[in-house]
């Protein structure tokens, strides 16, 4: 931290790869770092995030009031990979239950990484199994339609469309508000009419993503997309658990952060000509110690 002025927030991926490391002192260790360097503060997990960006766009798009995007897309450590509330047996009273969850997350808010890391200690964490079937699932996918490909516009146009297609629930919720606001009724849930607007809806945002949409909309889908598209066009690489996260790290970081400090790998990807999302989202990627410790002491030079 640059004398107060510099926080630098964790995020979903970060809280994983934190859980990754076995020895239970350097994870400790790791967990104070990160906790003096973030105060506490998360970006949403990847779901929640990309959820609020649909959502704030089309109500920013019919006219409506709205927050700024950069304020939407907070969170605390505790809750990096999302927010559950713990349910009360059915005999609790509803005013006591809620009474319950409210307290339960006050106290869950305020928790430390390196509080969670000591409640934690040696039990067994979640493994990556999941992220490792989902690559795997990526590279079969792709393996199937790689013949398909004669571009990486193509690429970018498969993955838009992919990225676009994720999104029934939050397009579901954003229609039942937006029936109440603009005082229309929506076709029955599980109709053909009612699948026919989800298919619109989910249409629009491939739309704007596939031009190329401004920064400041559907950030983090636009990001993944074309990080995928990346990997997708390169026929050597291939995807594993890693890259997924790394993947939701760099949309995190690139979309709603002034720098991103990574490794190589992904800083080669993220600089490439064809996607440069550096200077897209005006956020200048680092992969190493000096570069990163030079860039920090520039901006504690100059505010």
């Amino acid at each position: 931290m640059v004398a107060g002025r510099l926080l630098c927030p964790l995020s979903e991926s970060a809280f994983i790869e934190l859980f990754n490391q076995q020895d239970l002192h350097t994870r400790r260790a790791t967990a104070q770092l990160m906790d003096e360097l973030s105060l506490g503060y998360c970006l949403a997990d990847p779901e929640t995030r990309m959820a609020t960006e649909v959502a704030h766009h089309f109500h920013e798009r019919l006219g409506h009031d709205v927050h700024s995007l950069d304020a939407l897309v907070w969170s605390k450590a505790s809750y990096a990979l999302g927010v559950l509330h713990r349910v009360p047996p059915d005999f609790v009273p509803h005013d006591v239950a809620l009474a319950i969850q409210k307290g339960v997350f006050d106290e869950t808010w305020e928790a430390s990484l390196t509080m969670i890391v000591d409640t934690i200690d040696a039990s067994p964490v979640p493994s990556n199994d999941e992220l490792e079937a989902a690559a795997a699932r990526l590279i079969a996918e792709n393996d199937a339609h790689a013949h398909e490909l004669r571009s990486f516009r193509q690429a970018v146009k498969a993955e838009v469309r992919g990225v676009a297609g994720c999104f029934d629930t939050t397009l579901r919720e954003v229609t039942q508000r937006l029936e109440c606001r603009l005082g229309i009724v929506a076709p029955p849930s599980g109709s053909d009419e009612w699948r026919a607007i989800l298919d619109m809806l989910a249409a629009v945002i491939a739309a704007e993503l596939d031009k190329g949409t401004e920064p400041g909309r559907l950030p983090s889908l636009a990001i993944e997309a074309a990080l995928h598209a990346s990997n997708r066009w390169d026929r050597q690489r291939r995807l594993d658990a890693h890259d997924l996260l790394d993947f939701r790290h760099a949309a995190a970081a690139l979309a709603y952060c002034d720098a991103f400090f990574t490794e190589k790998p992904l800083r080669t990807m993220i600089e490439q000509k064809h996607i440069a999302l550096d200077r897209r989202f005006r956020c200048p990627v680092r992969a190493t110690v000096a570069e990163a410790v030079d860039y920090v002491e520039t901006l504690g030079a100059v505010r």
